[in-house]
């Protein structure tokens, strides 16, 4: 919650501004790097349909499409502006101030969230940041006149800045084996294309719990739609039911498998994360039934290093009672141990 709210929306917003304070990337070229990217990595999957069934597989390079013509190209600042809006908030050392991908290949269409259609707008990433700086970070100590120049990108400016509101507000303790002994089932999921929260955070959460509980696959299931945005719409299917599978799970036993999204005219089963769907080869590829699930052989695996991992842990979460006005933390929350990882 905390670094979703500082560093990811605020890096979506002066990643793209020059030295002036002017945006450097504008919506209107947004459909030309989608279909790029597309160009580039819808095949992956064996099916060319408009969807990339798991975006770590892509590996585009915004730099492909430079060239002299602003119509049909991108200049090199804005090629920049891409490469930083897809890896996400660095410092000046390459040290990650998020996990590593802050929005997936494929999600370009979905970028408005932060990418404005003319100079001078305001864009919904600022909003989220600046609530969550001048109000949340320090809940003692609002802060009404903070502006997104005001965050220092560096490692000790993130820890002063997520904590101590990551030891109440983030659900990121990994330690849920109380809930698998009180027969609790859970069931996450997560939109390849959501522009608003990564899905590197659900990914890195769900390997630190199977890490984490043993046999954490018998009371929780992950499942990644792809072409689906926030929450809803995207290019994917984007309607489905997991509401009447974690009821079968807890009330007959039944554990989940299969979901079907519908929606954008087709319909797509989606599997327990990592098995993926696969086309038969057989019928339409608009339907559902025409896809079997497949494991596969080398899964990719979620580049969890970054400043704030350790933030996957029992070590410092906080009780918060309200007295004389003020929010009192009990314990008093410390930042868990982290070292800083570089990237490269």
């Amino acid at each position: 919650m905390a670094v979703q709210n500082t560093f990811h929306h605020a890096w979506n917003v002066l990643a793209n501004k020059d030295a002036n304070g002017d945006y450097i990337l504008l919506a209107d070229k947004l459909p030309l790097i989608h279909t790029a990217v597309l160009a580039a990595c819808d095949g992956l999957d064996g099916l060319s349909d408009g969807l990339i069934d798991d975006p770590r597989r892509c590996h585009f390079n915004p730099s492909t499409l430079v060239c002299d013509n602003p119509a049909t190209c991108l200049s090199p600042a804005e090629a920049a502006v891409v490469r930083k809006l897809h890896d996400g908030a660095t410092d000046s050392r390459g040290n990650r101030l998020e996990p590593y991908i802050s929005h997936e290949w494929g999600s370009e269409l979905e970028w408005t969230l932060f990418v404005p259609t003319a100079q001078g707008q305001t864009v919904a990433s600022e909003n989220f940041a600046l609530s969550y700086l001048r109000y949340l970070a320090q809940p003692n100590n609002p802060r009404p006149a903070y502006k997104l120049t005001d965050l220092k990108l560096t490692v000790e400016s993130f820890w002063k800045t997520v904590m101590p509101s990551s030891s109440y507000m983030a659900a990121l303790d990994p330690d849920l084996s109380a809930f698998k002994r009180s027969g609790g089932k859970l069931i996450l999921w997560h939109g390849w294309n959501d522009q608003h929260i990564s899905p590197q955070g659900t990914l890195i959460y769900y390997d630190a719990l199977r890490r984490t509980v043993k046999d954490a696959d018998s009371f929780a299931k992950l499942y990644m739609f792809p072409g689906l945005a926030h929450c809803a719409g995207g290019e994917g299917p984007n309607s489905f039911d997991v509401l009447t599978p974690v009821m079968n799970w807890v009330e007959s036993g039944h554990q989940p498998n299969r979901i079907v999204a519908t929606g954008a005219a087709r319909t797509r089963p989606v599997f327990p994360y990592p098995v993926v769907a696969r086309y038969d080869g057989t019928g339409s590829t608009d339907d559902a039934s025409n896809f079997i699930a497949s494991t596969p052989r080398n899964p990719v695996r979620t580049d969890a290093k970054w400043v704030g991992q350790s933030l996957y842990s029992s070590q410092y979460q906080a009780w918060p009672r309200a007295k004389n006005g003020k929010l009192v933390l009990t314990p008093q929350p410390s930042p868990p141990a982290a070292t800083a990882r570089r990237t490269q």
